[in-house]
Order: C-alpha cells, then structure tokens, then sequence
C-alpha cells in the first residue's frame, strides 16, 4: 500500500522518464497554489459580475418607469423573454426580477448612497484586495463598493428583514468582517437600533 503523504507534503504522481527533486516538488506546490487562488478570484469576480447585472436590472425597471411604460405585467414579461432567451441561466424569475428593483430602491437612495459610501470608506482592505481592483474598473455600474461584497441571497434576505438603512449597513457588516452564512443571517433576530454598531470595518 502507497504511504499516504502528509498534509504540508505535495502529491506527486510519477511517470517514466522524469527526476523528482525539491525544486521540482516546490514548483508544483506554487502551481496548485496559484491555481487554488485563481479559482477563488473567479468566483468573487463572477459574484461581484452578477450583482452588478442585478443592480443594473433594478435600476432599469426604476428609471425608465417599467411598469407605467409597458404595463403592471412588464415584469412577468421580462422574466418569460429572458429565460427564452437564456434557458440555462438561473435568476430570471419574476420573484427575482422583482427583488432586484426593491433592493435598487432600498439602496439607492440619497441617504442610502451617503452611508454606504461612509460604511466602505470604513471597510479596511488591503490595498491590492482583488474585490479594490474590481470596484476601480467598473465602477461606472454605479453599485455601493460594501454590496459588493455580499452575496445575493443574502441582500435579499436583508432588505426583506431590515426596515432602516442604518438596520441593513449593520448585518451587511456582519456578513462581511463576521463572514456570516445565509443560515446565520436568517438565525439571528434583526432588531432595530443594531445597525448603529460602529466597530470599524477592518477585516486585518
């Protein structure tokens, strides 16, 4: 039976024809290393893609006055016209869809905009933080920095639950510095006044 590496030990499968060394074990650890990140950076880029996608639906059904413009059934109509044209993709229903103009009027507001850019502004990231650089070139989105580190289903679960601003800044926080799970959001008792917490956004 083949001994079991340990876990600080690198797996190397052998071939014919090939001279295993330190170098050559380092170089695969840094390959897998770098692969690991690269995975986890895909997979904040496409969270961070998708809520700018559901901002900008929001937004949309907001400014041009969806519902007055083509009738109280736009929506309905919007979530059947995309999921033909997109039958793979999850997320265009119409429970969804309208989800995303609540959580674009939530947000969006002037006193909303003025506390979320104070609440990222707080957020203390390194300098080189993948999610930085990702806010840097799209900010034309017009998506607050601080939801952009949420997941979707959580910021629904927030804005259907919190009845301030103030109440939402706090759990979106919470799920940041705290690294809450949807479970834990929806375990805790939202209770207003707690959004007015000030421990400083750092994540060091």
């Amino acid at each position: 039976m083949a001994d079991i590496p340990h876990n600080n030990e690198p797996h190397i499968v052998r071939v014919n024809d090939f001279r295993i060394d330190a170098d050559y074990a380092a170089w695969i650890s840094e390959i897998k290393r770098r692969y690991v990140s690269a995975q986890i950076k895909a997979s904040i880029k496409i969270n961070t893609e998708k809520l700018r996608f559901n901002w900008s639906i929001g937004r949309d059904l907001v400014t041009l006055k969806a519902e007055k413009r083509w009738g109280s059934g736009v929506v309905e109509q919007l979530s059947l016209d995309l999921q033909e044209a997109f039958p793979k993709a999850k997320g265009f229903g119409t429970t969804n869809l309208w989800a995303m103009k609540k959580w674009y009027l939530f947000f969006s507001s002037t006193e909303a905009a003025e506390k979320l850019h104070q609440a990222g502004g707080e957020l203390q990231l390194p300098a080189n933080h993948l999610v930085i650089k990702l806010h840097q070139v799209g900010g034309e989105f017009g998506l607050p920095f601080v939801l952009e580190l949420v997941p979707w289903r959580h910021q629904v679960d927030i804005i259907t639950k919190c009845k301030s601003i103030d109440e939402a800044i706090f759990y979106l926080r919470e799920c940041i510095l705290g690294g809450w799970s949807r479970q834990t959001f929806q375990a805790e008792t939202v209770t207003m006044g707690r959004g007015l917490a000030s421990a400083p956004w750092s994540l060091a």
